[in-house]
């Protein structure tokens, strides 16, 4: 990816957080693998990339989802978890989500079951 941008370009990535979260959730969407904030920052360096931004995302939830993924695991589920809620449950998660990125524009969070970057690429 940072070969394609152009000098002065920005790239926002977003990836899912924490090897050891690794599901068959991550299989049924596609997913390689699974980072830290840490070692998306180190990626984007060793890829010739200025990095202004890492952050967790999906926080306010990370608990409950961290609790089922485990849980999952240790019952031996190999079934993905992926399903669309009930509209009231959806739209509830809608407002989660919503308030979190409004607090992303303020704070970074130090855990969650998503990482973001922002990085340039130098002019």
């Amino acid at each position: 990816m940072a070969e394609l941008l152009k000098p002065g370009g920005t790239l926002v990535l977003t990836v899912p957080a924490y090897r050891w979260l690794w599901s068959p959730h991550d299989d049924a969407l596609g997913h390689h693998r699974r980072y830290t904030a840490r070692s998306l920052w180190r990626l984007a360096k060793g890829a010739g990339l200025q990095p202004s931004r890492t952050t967790y995302f999906n926080t306010i939830l990370a608990l409950p989802v961290m609790g089922v993924r485990l849980l999952r695991r240790w019952r031996g589920i190999r079934s993905h978890d992926l399903f669309r809620p009930p509209a009231p449950v959806n739209a509830l998660l809608a407002r989660i989500f919503i308030l979190e990125a409004t607090l992303l524009r303020l704070v970074n969070f130090p855990f969650g079951v998503s990482v973001l970057l922002i990085a340039q690429r130098p002019r």
